[in-house]
C-alpha cells in the first residue's frame, strides 16, 4: 500500500467511524428507554469525526478536542468546507462532553428533534465520501 493509499484509508476510516456514530444515534432514537443525550451524543460524535475526516483529506492532522466549531475553523483554514451548518454544531456541541456528566437539573433534550439530526448529518456525511471519491478518482 502506497503512502497515497494510506493516508485515503485513514480519511475512510474516519467516515466508518462516523456512520457507525450516525447508525448508532438512529437506533438509540427509535428505543424510547434510551435518554435522548445518548442520541445527541452519537450525532455530535458523527459530525466531529467527519470533520476529522475531512481535515485528513486536506492534509491536516485533526487536533484531539471535540469543539465543532473549533473544527470547522480549521477545515475553512486547511481549505475545506464543513457539510454541516454553524446551527446544528451549536445544537450538538453539549453534548460532546457537558451531556455526559450528571447534573441536578440538566437541560431537556427532545428526542424527535434530536432524531430530525440525522438526516443533515447524514447528508454531511455522503458529501464528505463524495469529497474523498472525488479525490481518489482524481489520482
Amino acid at each position: 500500500m502506497t503512502a497515497a493509499e494510506r493516508w485515503l484509508a485513514l480519511v475512510d476510516a474516519w467516515f466508518d467511524k462516523a456512520d457507525g456514530d450516525l447508525r448508532a444515534a438512529r437506533a438509540c432514537a427509535a428505543q424510547q428507554d434510551v435518554p435522548a443525550s445518548v442520541v445527541g451524543f452519537h450525532l455530535q460524535q458523527a459530525v466531529e469525526k467527519t470533520r476529522k475526516g475531512l481535515l485528513v483529506l486536506h492534509g491536516h492532522e485533526p487536533p484531539r478536542l471535540h469543539q465543532l466549531d473549533r473544527l470547522a475553523d480549521l477545515l475553512v483554514q486547511a481549505g475545506g468546507v464543513s457539510p454541516f451548518t454553524l446551527d446544528l454544531s451549536a445544537e450538538l456541541q453539549p453534548f460532546a462532553v457537558e451531556d455526559r456528566y450528571p447534573v441536578l437539573f440538566p437541560p431537556a433534550a427532545d428526542r424527535e428533534e434530536l432524531a430530525r439530526h440525522a438526516v443533515p448529518v447524514a447528508a454531511g456525511l455522503v458529501a464528505a465520501r463524495g469529497a474523498l471519491t472525488r479525490r481518489r478518482t482524481a489520482g
